[in-house]
């Protein structure tokens, strides 16, 4: 089961599981649309939810670094009580990026006190730990 603790146990999430699924048997996932019977009790109708650092639980509020941001989709209606399966989500799945994956970010063997510089021969933001602080527009900085 994912939950937003890391990258390893968050980055493959796919959706919402609409059913129990036994060890080693199949059933039915939500990737995109509505999961209907799922407890949403405390939420409001529009929150959006995103993956908990429980293990396949889910919360309305969104997690801090260094926990993943996995946004799963918006309640559509909530729950009546807190032990009933009466509310809807609409499922959309997010897993977001890390920095490197984005397409005009390139960063090689990163290391602390290393800035993020916009390169214009290349087009991209690069890694680097020696900059030349009279060119420097904008820096994004790590470590």
């Amino acid at each position: 089961m994912s939950d937003n603790s890391s990258e390893a146990l968050a980055r493959d999430t796919l959706g919402i599981v609409q059913e129990t699924i036994a060890d080693g048997t199949t059933g039915f996932v939500c990737t995109f649309g509505v999961v209907n019977n799922i407890n949403t009790y405390g939420t409001v109708a529009g929150d959006p939810i995103y993956l908990s650092n429980v293990a396949g639980g889910f919360t309305s509020t969104q997690p801090q670094a260094p926990n993943q941001t996995v946004a799963l989709g918006w309640v559509i209606r909530v729950a009546n009580t807190p032990s009933s399966d009466d509310g809807q989500i609409f499922v959309s799945v997010n897993n977001g990026w890390e920095l490197e994956e984005l397409h005009n970010v390139l960063i090689t063997s990163p290391a602390n006190n290393q800035v993020l510089v916009y390169s214009t021969p290349s087009n991209l933001w690069v890694n680097t730990s020696n900059v030349n602080l009279s060119n420097i527009h904008c820096a994004i900085v790590t470590g």
